[in-house]
């Protein structure tokens, strides 16, 4: 599989100006579309596709060169209707693939959570972190996998997160985001879009049960959700 990244870079496109009389703004001014995507490249380091958490692909007018070649970028897209399943790319902003930080020495400085969801293979979340602009460190940890009896709905065995066989029942997994503040001040916010990719979680399958728990300035909270 190839190598997933994020990627900032802002596109600029210019707009055709129509007649001035009577114009159709929706024919002048198509609707901006802003979405999580994968953006992967290739072999010559170009991107001619987007592909969506909603599981569509979109093909570029305007395709991306000069990118690391056999590369999958995540990235928040504004992209701009062109054809059928084929739109021009307008914006395109980083957006942070979080790493497993399991095995790192805890941490869960609180941070402000505006949103979770899970869309295609991610969890993602729209965080308001406060910074000066310093470094802080993001990352998840997996602090259990159970396998779920499925007519009791409870824990029946407990399983090492790199085991390399499971059994048939569900498993649980329980994720927590890793923050550490450091030294940066939490001078003013900033907003965070980051997601994790699924596929960093050991053995998971369709049907497995994933609770996040992210230590907010109110506490501990929990967002449950299925793969």
């Amino acid at each position: 599989m190839a190598p997933r990244l994020a990627l900032f870079f802002i596109i600029v496109a210019l707009v055709g100006c129509g007649e001035s009389h009577a114009p159709d703004p929706d024919a002048l001014y198509p609707p901006l579309i802003t979405e999580l995507a994968d953006m992967p490249t290739d072999a010559t380091g170009t991107a001619h596709t987007l592909l969506t958490d909603g599981g569509r692909t979109l093909a570029l007018s305007n395709p991306q060169p000069n990118l690391l070649p056999q590369t999958t970028y995540r990235a928040l897209c504004g992209h701009v209707a062109v054809g059928a399943d084929v739109v021009e790319l307008r914006t395109c902003e980083l957006v942070p693939m979080l790493r497993d930080s399991t095995a790192a020495p805890r941490r869960a400085d609180p941070v402000r959570v505006e949103a979770v969801w899970r869309g295609g293979e991610y969890i993602n979340m729209r965080l308001a972190s406060q910074t000066q602009g310093g470094e802080q460190w993001w990352g998840f940890r997996v602090e259990s996998v159970e396998a779920i009896d499925p007519l009791l709905d409870s824990e029946s065995e407990a399983i090492h997160p790199t085991d390399t066989t499971r059994p048939d029942a569900p498993l649980r997994y329980v994720v927590s985001l890793h923050h550490a503040q450091l030294a940066d001040p939490a001078a003013y916010t900033q907003p965070l879009v980051a997601s994790i990719w699924l596929g960093h979680l050991h053995q998971a399958r369709r049907q497995d049960s994933i609770i996040l728990t992210i230590a907010t300035p109110n506490g501990l909270a929990t967002w449950p959700m299925v793969y």
